[in-house]
Formats: C-alpha cells, sequence, structure tokens
C-alpha cells in the first residue's frame, strides 16, 4: 500500500499532512493489518520528505524510480514504514 497527500498552498505548515497520515499509517497497521506502506517523494519535495520524516519512515534508495514526462525525467525517493510504526 502507498500513503500521499497533496494539500492547497493555504494549508501547508499547518501540521494537517503529518496528522492525515498518522492516523493512516494507525489505520491500516491496526485494524487493516498490513505490516510496510510505502511513501515516495519527488526528490527536491523537502516538504514532504520532512512529514516523512517526522512520521518516522525509512528511506529504501533500492526501491527509488524514474518517471519521464514531457518536462523531463523527474526523480522519486521511496520510504517504508514497517508495522512497528
Amino acid at each position: 500500500m502507498e500513503i500521499g497527500w497533496r494539500l492547497a498552498r493555504v494549508a501547508w505548515g499547518k501540521g494537517y499532512a503529518t496528522e492525515a497520515a498518522k492516523a493512516a499509517l494507525y489505520d491500516v497497521f491496526t485494524r487493516v493489518g498490513l505490516r510496510k506502506v510505502l511513501a515516495c517523494t519527488d526528490r527536491y519535495n523537502l516538504r514532504s520528505q520532512a512529514v516523512i520524516m517526522r512520521l518516522g519512515l525509512e528511506r529504501d534508495p533500492s526501491r527509488d524510480f524514474n518517471r519521464h514526462s514531457a518536462r523531463g525525467v523527474r526523480q522519486y525517493w521511496v520510504w517504508i514504514a514497517h508495522q512497528s510504526f
């Protein structure tokens, strides 16, 4: 399972993404019974990386990937939350 967030700019920096992601992780680990969850972020999206780090996810460079588009190649970093979250 993957988690992600997208917020309007006016909502940035207020803790909404962290709070929602924390609740989602708790739910999928306790109620759904998953053992690991992936999150990915553009390598330059420092705000999302800050949320991910506050959540305690671990970076897994072996899962990083590139996505090609009309704008060029974008690099994505992958992070993992384990059941011990």
